[in-house]
């Protein structure tokens, strides 16, 4: 669609504020769509970011000074309102933004609700897109921007806006906007955060030795959320907690450690309209790293208290339980990986672990029913992975898995089948072999019989012995991601 010029229509400027709910979203949203390219042609515009402290730092990206005064004046009006008339900040700019200069170019008649919403919606940790020109910004960079996460302001500037900003005089109403800023900063957390009341269920048998509740403070304070903790003590505390947070009001419901504990929160949620939401505290964290949780604490914090993004990630069902990430058969509770191991080797204690019960593991007869196809055969180990991802970022199944495309990856492990054993390698390892195919199925409800009965396991908890049927559950867990 050609963009429309309207100047002869007295409608001179027309300034698009693209609000983002993350510190570095803006930025990020600049490099994913190519913008910096693509507002050339008398456009002025500027990154804003404003930190956790409240302090905007300013990027120009725009046009140069000789080519957009018109727009520069509008933009500079409008950063002298949210820099409560920081020169320093304007200046940094180098003078980039034409029309830019002195009290003149910063008083003038922007439409009051417009700048009400910006001061507002400028919280501290929060950035934004500033773009002013002659023309509007077509549909089409609109709607990539709203995908891309962002909240949209708009209005149209006449040339006699233009005139007042560059020739007012009194800076009476400069400093009434000015103040409405200062007040919006304390209240302006508050108001955007996406979750009001966040519970987080803590397991202190966790993986990583940090002082997780100050950590926490520091990140929850500046937003003004309503937290919580619960500390569990054994399996099935994680789920219980998290109920009764539900039941209480909470909008929001966080477990704190690794996959066992992400599966007992995800347990507790399903059913209801409560989100998800994960900070990695394990010794693995394979779902955390399946969603692209940040692996810092607060980094993972942060994103609880800025993004709106949700992941509609695919969840296993077992009569009335639940896993979000594997299922394994064929190794008895006395030959997992113990706590003890992983405190002293992390992630390196499962292959260690592997390694030493490799004798001990016997081999029976699979009887695994994929949707309509049945498969019989030895081995010593069947999985059914949902989310592939490890905590070491390599994935059990390779570019074969997806958490999201509604459907359960099925493989087997025979340790007298060098096969089975170089399919499975071959997959972690992304390797284009054509053995990689082999001993793998997909399906979306599977049944698996042995003869005698093993043990089954589910993210890492013992669950029972089999017979065992699931079906996939696409889209049916709701996350927060990193995003808009």
């Amino acid at each position: 669609m050609k963009e429309e010029d309207n100047t002869s229509k007295g409608k001179l400027v027309y300034l698009t504020v693209a609000v983002f709910y993350t510190l570095k979203g803006a930025e990020q949203t600049i490099k994913d769509l190519n913008l910096q390219r693509r507002l050339r042609g008398g456009r002025a515009a500027v990154i804003v970011e404003k930190d956790l402290r409240g302090d905007l730092h300013l990027q120009e990206i725009g046009a140069s000074a000789g080519k957009g005064a018109a727009s520069g004046a509008v933009l500079g009006a409008v950063l002298g309102v949210l820099t409560a008339g920081s020169s320093l900040a304007l200046v940094a700019l180098g003078g980039a933004l034409g029309g830019v200069g002195g009290k003149k170019a910063r008083d003038g008649s922007l439409n009051d609700t417009l700048l009400d919403q910006l001061t507002a919606a400028l919280a501290p940790g929060t950035s934004a897109i500033l773009i002013a020109g002659s023309r509007a910004l077509p549909e089409t960079v609109q709607a990539e921007l709203r995908a891309n996460g962002a909240e949209l302001f708009s209005a149209e500037i006449s040339r006699n806006e233009i005139e007042q900003m560059q020739q007012a005089q009194s800076e009476g109403r400069y400093h009434e906007l000015t103040e409405k800023l200062r007040r919006s900063v304390a209240s302006g957390a508050a108001a955007q955060a996406p979750y009001k009341k966040i519970h987080i269920v803590i397991n202190p048998a966790a993986g990583k030795d940090e002082p997780m509740v100050n950590i926490l403070n520091r990140v929850f304070r500046p937003y003004n959320v309503e937290w919580d903790v619960s500390i569990t003590q054994k399996f099935g505390d994680a789920e219980a907690f998290a109920r009764r947070a539900i039941e209480a009001g909470y909008d929001l419901v966080v477990g704190y450690g690794g996959d066992g504990t992400q599966h007992e929160i995800a347990n507790a949620v399903m059913g209801s309209k409560v989100v998800m939401g994960v900070l990695p505290g394990g010794t693995g964290n394979g779902f955390a790293n399946e969603l692209g949780i940040p692996k810092s604490l607060a980094a993972a914090a942060e994103v609880l208290c800025t993004s709106r993004k949700l992941r509609q990630t695919d969840i296993v069902q077992l009569k009335d339980v639940y896993f979000i990430q594997r299922l394994y058969i064929g190794i008895e509770p006395e030959q997992q990986t113990s706590r003890e191991m992983k405190d002293k080797y992390g992630t390196l204690a499962y292959a260690i672990t592997a390694y030493q019960r490799r004798k001990a593991q016997r081999q029976v007869i699979y009887r695994i029913t994929i949707d309509d196809q049945v498969i019989e055969m030895p081995a010593n180990k069947v999985y059914v992975v949902n989310a592939a991802q490890t905590g070491t970022g390599i994935a059990v199944t390779g570019k074969f898995s997806h958490s999201d495309d509604g459907l359960l990856d099925v493989f087997v492990l025979d340790l007298k089948s060098l096969e089975t054993i170089s399919a499975a390698a071959g997959r972690m390892l992304n390797l284009s072999a054509e053995i990689t195919n082999k001993f793998f199925w997909q399906g979306q409800e599977i049944t698996i019989e042995t003869e005698p009965d093993q043990p089954v396991w589910m993210d890492g908890e013992y669950f029972g012995r089999t017979p065992v049927t699931m079906k996939v559950i696409p889209g049916g867990l709701s996350v927060v991601v990193p995003g808009g």
